[in-house]
């Protein structure tokens, strides 16, 4: 190896080790916030995208009105209604980024067990990382939904487990998912119940 191409190896480590490092940044700061990180704008902006729709007529409004136009009163009963589907549906696709969270004291081992369980039946795309876990789906065009992007992370420290499911970022956007997110999150949810109340009643026997 000669030395341009030392040299480029030791780029390419370097560049290895600054994205894994930010990534477990993201992740710590997830476990900490108990919130989804959006790692770039296009994120920002696929994700609340389709919220803006209700802001144009608000926006229309007072652009025309900073103009000089005047509008019949019924102009502004619209522009409140628009308005407050704008901060309805903000507030929906803002809450959607906290983490679902659930108390167990079920091992490392076990839990990956149950992801991984939980992944076949939902159809998960899922890659284990340590403590923690990404899956994605692509259901079919008539499911109602993209697809979805589902992050988990193993609490160990607090017994927790940390869930979320939000429409795929790398898709279009969109504010629903026909209740595959909720379903995504509560059957991991319930599995991991389940399996530790089975748990305590074999311990008490």
């Amino acid at each position: 190896m000669d030395k341009r191409q030392r040299r480029i190896l030791k780029i390419k480590n370097k560049d290895k080790k600054r994205n894994t490092s930010s990534e477990s940044n993201d992740v710590l700061k997830m476990i900490k916030t108990k919130r989804v990180v959006l790692d770039s704008f296009m994120d920002y902006f696929t994700h609340y995208a389709f919220t803006l729709i209700f802001a144009i007529f608000p926006l229309m409004i007072i652009v025309f009105s900073l103009k000089g136009f005047t509008f019949k009163w019924d102009s502004f009963l619209l522009f409140i209604i628009s308005l407050s589907l704008f901060g309805v549906a903000f507030f929906m696709q803002y809450h959607r980024l906290r983490f679902k969270q659930v108390s167990t004291t079920i091992s490392l081992e076990d839990l990956h067990k149950i992801i991984k369980e939980t992944a076949v039946e939902l159809d998960w795309q899922t890659s284990l990382v340590g403590k923690g876990a990404f899956a994605s789906t692509r259901p079919s065009f008539w499911s109602g939904s993209w697809g979805e992007e589902i992050k988990i992370f193993i609490d160990k420290k607090n017994n927790q487990v940390l869930v979320n499911s939000i429409c795929r970022l790398d898709m279009r956007s969109s504010v629903f998912a026909a209740g595959r997110n909720r379903r995504n999150e509560q059957r991991l949810i319930r599995k991991i119940k389940e399996y530790e109340k089975d748990k305590s009643q074999t311990t008490k026997k």
